[in-house]
């Protein structure tokens, strides 16, 4: 059967010595399945615990039909976008998810739907943001001030409103369910504005020595990877807007803006880092999840400028043994 959905998981206690398997259901998109190998994840579960079994299962049919579960990991943020849009088929997985942990409350649900919907769309990431802000200064913690401007509104009415800055970065207000959430814009003033359709999210550019950090998170444990990023732009500079796919940036950057300096800008303090992940953690309610984060040149804060509802996690070479251990201590 093809597999159209999502990555969670959901558990019980640990097994105890017993013939019953302890069975682990999942659920992703093809894609991620094939990035994160998940058929050789289940070979290296068996070869831990060969008591413990790990099922994909298709949410189009009955998820009854494929268990029993003692874990579930799914992450349907793609269906929830789909759903939102009157999508047939994802109402129906949707169902049949809502209506397995309803029926069955013992089954640990690795990520809840509720949660992964934290995260499909800016408009709700931006309060996460705006949470952030509003944390104790010893986090050491300031995104970048961000503005929604709809269609028919007044941008600089709307700018003047909250002290908004340029230059900026321009982004759909969807964060997941295609690649449009990728496709972004750097411009520097109002007019550059105009080149995109509204609704859309407008958030301030700071200079971060042209390194933006993946972090990758399994549970509490947090992983960081230095990228390629924009360089420092100087104050009164004014260029026309630069259109880019956040995805692959990283191996496009317009020769112009790209030199050696680029991804090797300092990196964060890695307890501090661990700290951000936990409070992240236990706010959104989700176990398996990304973030970038930069480094203001200008007074060394930190600034969450995304997040991601399920990174590949490349570059992890633990990522098997992390998420192992997730389900075992769940």
């Amino acid at each position: 059967t093809q597999s159209t959905g999502i990555l969670a998981v959901v558990k019980v206690a640990a097994p105890m010595a017993s013939t019953k398997k302890f069975r682990v259901g999942y659920f992703m998109q093809p894609n991620k399945l094939k990035v994160l190998r998940f058929d050789e994840f289940a070979a290296f579960v068996h070869s831990r615990n060969p008591n413990m079994e790990v099922v994909l299962f298709n949410p189009l049919h009955t998820i009854e039909s494929f268990g029993p579960f003692d874990v579930i990991v799914h992450k349907s943020t793609d269906l929830l976008v789909r759903e939102k849009e009157k999508n047939p088929d994802a109402i129906k997985q949707l169902t049949n998810i809502r209506e397995y942990f309803s029926k069955h409350p013992n089954v640990v649900n690795i990520d809840p739907l509720e949660n992964q919907g934290k995260l499909i769309d800016r408009t709700l990431m931006d309060k996460i943001f705006v949470w952030l802000n509003n944390l104790p200064k010893k986090h050491h913690i300031h995104c970048p001030i961000a503005v929604i401007l709809q269609e028919g509104a007044n941008p600089k009415e709307e700018f003047d409103k909250v002290g908004f800055k340029f230059p900026a970065i321009v982004k759909t207000l969807q964060a997941s369910g295609g690649l449009e959430a990728h496709e972004m814009g750097l411009v520097w003033n109002i007019d550059g504005l105009k080149k995109f359709h509204r609704p859309i999210y407008v958030q301030e550019y700071f200079n971060h020595n042209a390194t933006i950090i993946k972090v990758y998170v399994i549970g509490k444990k947090s992983y960081l990877f230095p990228r390629k990023s924009f360089p420092n732009f100087p104050k009164d500079d004014h260029r026309e807007p630069i259109m880019f796919n956040s995805q692959t940036l990283k191996h496009n950057m317009p020769k112009e803006l790209d030199d050696h300096t680029a991804g090797k800008g300092p990196l964060p303090d890695k307890a501090r880092v661990d700290e951000i992940t936990s409070l992240l953690n236990d706010y959104l309610g989700l176990d398996l999840f990304g973030y970038d984060i930069i480094i203001n040149a200008n007074d060394g804060t930190y600034g969450i400028i995304d997040l991601n509802y399920f990174p590949d996690f490349s570059g992890v070479s633990d990522f098997f043994e992390e998420l192992y251990g997730l389900i075992v201590r769940r």
